[in-house]
């Protein structure tokens, strides 16, 4: 057997057992943090959510709020402990972003911050809420931007927790392996060594985006962070990243067409986004109202539920009162 033909082989054999424990894993995630809502089809993409009205019929008759997470994140970043403090006033619906967690985009993969506006939309049409406002934490927040530039009739207004909003150069190394633009490459990464490279990296990666505040130990299951190990689940997050830098910054050309009211809640300590960047420079800009939570860092939704929950009800008590 000639040396070429050796390598080749012993290559094969190790892909094929990166893939294998690729799948295994997958599997075990899923069973460990299954999906929790129901699931609707629309125009192609299947969409998994959790609605407070199930099994509350009072519920439906309440005000509505849409929660929606951030990049290579799901619904359970949201039900952790945020989505019950906003019960007592409003239907609160939690959902899956298409590619993410238990919803599927038609076409597999990630999507457009345009792309996940409009399934945003197509939920709020297919549940027939009147109007609701958004809570987008993180990436989550620039899916709510989007929105309120190209479905403005759907919504009241939007809660931004954490968000993306400027189209920053400086990108946090922890998504450093995610800058992948070729579909093919990106699947064979995925399936091969994203699963075991972001097994080890784990602890590191959740600190980093926890800090200053320790990660809850109940996280990676009933906040959903296990599922971030799937094959899918990276590929999903990488087409997600690289799309930002093609889309945020000609959405960011538009923000002074928005015409609902924008509201934003930041850690000062957010190691992910700059509170000023992401914040405080779009007071200066666009006059939305920014309220800064002193040392607190990027996961806030988790870290400090009474407050983020107390400023979106505020906001969106008010907005739902003068419309």
């Amino acid at each position: 057997m000639n040396t070429l033909l050796f390598v080749c082989l012993v290559v094969a054999i190790l892909a094929a057992c990166l893939a294998a424990f690729a799948e295994r894993t997958r599997r075990k995630v899923e069973a460990l943090v299954p999906a929790d809502g129901r699931f609707l089809e629309v125009n192609g993409n299947k969409l998994h959510y959790v609605d407070s009205a199930d099994g509350d019929p009072n519920a439906s008759a309440l005000p509505s709020l849409v929660l929606i997470h951030g990049l290579g994140g799901q619904l359970r970043n949201l039900t952790h402990s945020l989505s019950q403090r906003l019960t007592k006033d409003f239907r609160v619906i939690t959902m899956d972003r298409i590619g993410a967690g238990y919803s599927t985009r038609s076409g597999g993969g990630g999507a457009t911050l345009h792309e996940h506006a409009t399934a945003v939309s197509d939920l709020i049409g297919a549940l027939e809420l009147d109007r609701p406002v958004l809570v987008g934490h993180s990436m989550g927040g620039a899916v709510s931007l989007a929105t309120a530039l190209d479905h403005a009739g759907s919504i009241r207004g939007a809660v931004l927790v954490a968000p993306l909003t400027a189209a920053s150069e400086n990108v946090p190394e922890v998504f450093g392996a995610l800058a992948i633009r070729n579909d093919t490459i990106r699947k064979i990464v995925a399936h091969t060594v994203a699963v075991p490279i972001s097994i080890l990296r784990a602890k590191k990666t959740l600190a980093y985006i926890f800090k200053p505040e320790p990660v809850p130990e109940d996280f990676r299951i009933r906040g959903g962070g296990l599922l971030g190990l799937r094959p899918q689940s990276f590929r999903s997050t990488s087409m997600d990243f690289t799309s930002l830098f093609d889309t945020l910054p000609v959405m960011v050309e538009r923000y002074a067409d928005i015409s609902v009211p924008i509201a934003i809640i930041f850690g000062t300590k957010d190691s992910l986004l700059d509170h000023n960047e992401h914040g405080v420079d779009q007071h200066d800009l666009y006059g939305w109202d920014v309220e800064l939570l002193e040392g607190s860092g990027h996961m806030i939704p988790v870290t400090a539920p009474d407050q983020v929950a107390n400023y979106v009800s505020r906001h969106a008590k008010n907005w739902f009162s003068i419309s």
